[in-house]
């Protein structure tokens, strides 16, 4: 709520908190089934409509006793006290099993390369995988202390939620030779598609095509015999540049 105040109104945002508070303490939770005002207060709060209405209804003024009154909210907010711990209970139930179907077990060792989820330096309502950084022990069953290394080395605890393992990237060289395997099993592959039969060292034409389908493909083999080999080749003709910027990786959440 705060980040689309501020954008919707980035000058002057802070004369909307009041409004903002107002309308966030006025709406049931979905957890209790009450508002948070309808809980510390006992009663549903007045707002604007509820003002209207009365001036044009002009109920007259209750002559309930002060004390009557008092005695009756307290019995209002202990009865919605103990439906909100029933509503809540029920809510925590539903939500944990709804987290835990996803959810899945990790586990660091000490040492371990690991990337912390942190707010970022130029807005602190964002955050960013940084790291990597060391695991120095295992804290309880899901918290861990972890090394970071800034001005000075520092140590802080971060819940296994928060962390996320890193693997050291492999510099490989763009132009490499490499082994390509091919599928040359008829009933997985692409009708029509030429397949490379390793046994005999020449072109398997795939027998889903019709009498003159084949006679032609079995031409358009002959005639580019070169190309159309049982091993794969590299050709020299045109080449590709990946322009990366830098040799570190760009990692980014999902």
């Amino acid at each position: 709520m705060l980040k689309k105040m501020a954008k919707d109104d980035p000058t002057e945002w802070d004369r909307w908190l009041p409004y903002l508070l107002f309308a966030y303490r006025e709406v049931p939770n979905e957890s209790t089934g009450f508002s948070p005002f309808e809980l510390l207060f006992g009663r549903h709060v007045r707002g604007p409509p509820d003002i209207l209405r009365e001036s044009w209804e002009a109920e007259s003024k209750s002559s309930e006793s002060v004390v009557s009154n008092v005695l009756k909210m307290r019995e209002r907010i202990s009865q919605t006290m103990g439906i909100a711990q029933t509503n809540l209970a029920r809510a925590q139930k539903r939500q944990k099993k709804w987290y835990d179907g996803n959810a899945r077990v990790r586990e660091f060792s000490e040492r371990n390369e690991v990337l912390i989820l942190l707010p970022t330096s130029s807005n602190k309502l964002k955050a960013e995988w940084k790291g990597p950084y060391k695991v120095k022990r295992k804290v309880g069953t899901v918290n861990y202390e972890i090394e970071t290394v800034g001005k000075r080395k520092s140590t802080k605890i971060y819940h296994v939620n928060m962390l996320r393992k890193w693997h050291t990237p492999h510099k490989t060289s763009f132009f490499q030779e490499v082994d390509l395997e091919y599928n040359t099993d008829d009933d997985d592959a692409i009708p029509g598609l030429p397949l490379l039969d390793e046994k005999e060292g020449k072109v398997k034409i795939s027998n889903k095509l019709s009498e003159k389908q084949r006679d032609e493909m079995e031409l358009l083999v002959e005639e580019f015999d070169d190309v159309m080999q049982d091993k794969p080749g590299r050709t020299d003709m045109a080449e590709h540049h990946i322009e990366t910027g830098t040799e570190n990786p760009v990692r980014q959440v999902p």
